[in-house]
């Protein structure tokens, strides 16, 4: 049985940079510095990112790519890649790169002509994921919004192809197992696909050779028994990956765990028999999934796949509901959980200690936890000060 502890760590708050007030952290790395962005405390202003490379100092400022136009941070890789978006001085969206928090930004290059079939460049990008190395994943968007998913490698703009030219394809994942001859640049990437059906099938592309030499091939995840279509959420290093399955009607989603590329996936049974689908898995192949109470609320829980264990995590004494929100390798979970007063409050879970909340920020009663490193050490959080200003903060795990 699950056992709560009162909170152990209370959350510590970011002072607002010169000018910025409304602050959010987005991303934690395992040297425990933190990225984010703040709106400015005035009505005409855009968003900045920011930097922190210490607990509760003021953030650094990251330069932005047209002065007067949005930027936000959204991610932070061990190797001290800050990844994120600003507005051009034409008003179009960038997925960018900064390599350091004192260097202008790196714009993630759109694919250029002729990348497929294509008579005229591609237009945007944005990031959706990236490794600890700072290699990044996203889509390139083509003027009328057809997307690719491709690959920037680390510290760099210019982008890979992973999928076929113009499918629609969304990567969601990307591991840090380099393949090809060079192996340094060219990880694994977990796609989701569209169908010719209308249905979107997860796929996994690594970088192999063919006729033509090196490039990446998507390879379709294997279906369980039954099912009309798997989605992919996560993969790690050894190309173990997590998804969610899905079946005719009455449709009951299960977490689906594939051992490998080609493996047909073990199904994830909640006690019950609830709905549940996959959020994480960590370098040891654990999983987080989510999954549907008695009272249709949403809950956490934490699963080992190799042996079949299964744990629901509770949430904070008097609350009903959870959500996960990250996974560290030692096994950490972090939580965003309803309290006894109906507030949400951020959380870690283990199995040593189940559920413990981290407090709030300056004296506020509403906090998050946004993100966790690799390492399930420390998280990002946000909260609201004693004044409701939105205010981002750090806490060890």
């Amino acid at each position: 049985m699950e056992h709560v502890i009162p909170a152990q760590a209370q959350e510590t708050a970011y002072p607002d940079p010169s000018g910025e007030k409304q602050c959010s952290a987005d991303d934690i790395n395992d040297s425990n510095a933190v990225v984010g962005s703040c709106i400015p405390a005035n009505a005409t202003n855009p968003s900045v990112a920011w930097y922190a490379a210490t607990r509760g100092t003021t953030p650094t400022l990251l330069q932005p790519l047209a002065t007067g136009q949005d930027c936000n941070a959204d991610a932070l890789a061990d190797q001290g890649t800050i990844v994120g978006s600003c507005t051009d001085a034409n008003n179009r969206s960038f997925g960018v790169i900064w390599n350091t928090p004192t260097s202008a930004p790196v714009k993630l290059a759109p694919l250029p002509i002729l990348s497929g079939l294509n008579l005229a460049p591609d237009v945007a990008t944005g990031a959706t994921g990236y490794n600890l190395s700072g290699d990044v994943v996203g889509e390139s968007a083509s003027g009328s919004g057809v997307a690719t998913a491709v690959l920037w490698p680390a510290m760099t703009g210019t982008p890979i192809i992973v999928s076929s030219y113009g499918d629609n394809c969304s990567a969601v994942d990307v591991n840090g197992t380099n393949e090809g001859p060079s192996g340094a640049g060219h990880p694994s990437v977990a796609l989701n696909c569209p169908t010719s059906t209308g249905l979107v099938q997860g796929k996994l592309a690594q970088y192999t050779a063919g006729l033509l030499g090196y490039a990446y091939t998507a390879t379709t995840l294997p279906l369980p028994t039954g099912a009309t279509h798997c989605t992919v959420a996560a993969l790690n290093d050894a190309l173990q990956a997590v998804g969610t399955c899905h079946f005719p009607a009455p449709d009951h989603p299960q977490t689906a765990y594939w051992p490998s590329p080609t493996s047909t996936p073990n199904l994830l049974t909640v006690s019950g028999n609830a709905r549940n689908g996959a959020d994480f898995i960590n370098a040891p192949g654990n999983v987080v999934f989510e999954y549907q109470t008695t009272s249709g609320d949403s809950s956490a829980g934490f699963w080992i796949p190799t042996s079949n264990t299964v744990t629901l995590i509770p949430p904070l004494p008097g609350g009903v509901r959870t959500v996960a929100e990250g996974l560290g390798d030692n096994g950490t979970v972090t939580l965003t959980s309803e309290d006894s007063n109906e507030n949400w409050e951020g959380a870690k879970w283990t199995t040593a200690t189940g559920t413990v909340a981290l407090g709030f920020e300056n004296s506020g009663v509403d906090s998050s936890v946004v993100g966790s490193n690799q390492a399930g050490t420390a998280a990002a959080t946000d909260g609201e000060d004693s004044s409701q200003n939105d205010t981002a903060g750090e806490s060890s795990l």
